[in-house]
């Protein structure tokens, strides 16, 4: 079963969390917010087209879209985590942990057993208490320091 079927079919165990195969205007949204207008990230950038090849996953507080991640499948048991975004007044609340559990687990369910990542260095802490591991060479990427990331799903 391929990634759009398996987001269709997926049951979240957490309410606030929806998740969708493809463009995802509310997944837009909180990624304007955090990389456009906090990091100073060119639109353009952030925006790839890679979107509709992707699931989204979206947190929401009320109704009101705060946090986000992508996964796109880049091989049969290997996927890449992008985008990962949470609101700045809704930071310190779990938001991206609980992200990072419903990402995990739908990577698991669809038989991904391997995460790869290029993670902002500032938040390097955050991936390695969840298991992540670095790997190769600090680099940047759109002006930021950015680590290579990896994690087994066992």
């Amino acid at each position: 079963m391929g990634l759009r079927e398996s987001a269709e079919r997926f049951e979240t165990e957490i309410p606030e969390i929806h998740i969708k195969y493809g463009r995802s205007e509310n997944a837009l949204e909180v990624r304007y917010n955090v990389f456009v207008e906090e990091q100073q990230i060119d639109e353009e950038l952030d925006r790839d087209g890679e979107d509709q090849n992707a699931v989204q996953f979206t947190y929401y507080v009320d109704s009101k879209p705060v946090g986000t991640v992508r996964l796109r499948q880049e091989s049969d048991k290997t996927g890449k985590l992008e985008r990962l975004s949470v609101i700045s007044e809704y930071r310190g609340q779990g938001i991206a942990k609980k992200l990072m559990s419903e990402f995990e687990d739908f990577c698991r369910e669809v038989r991904i057993n391997k995460i790869i990542m290029s993670a902002q260095k500032d938040v390097e802490g955050f991936y390695k208490s969840l298991n992540y591991s670095s790997y190769g060479e600090e680099y940047e990427e759109v002006g930021i320091p950015h680590i290579k990331m990896k994690k087994n799903l066992d």
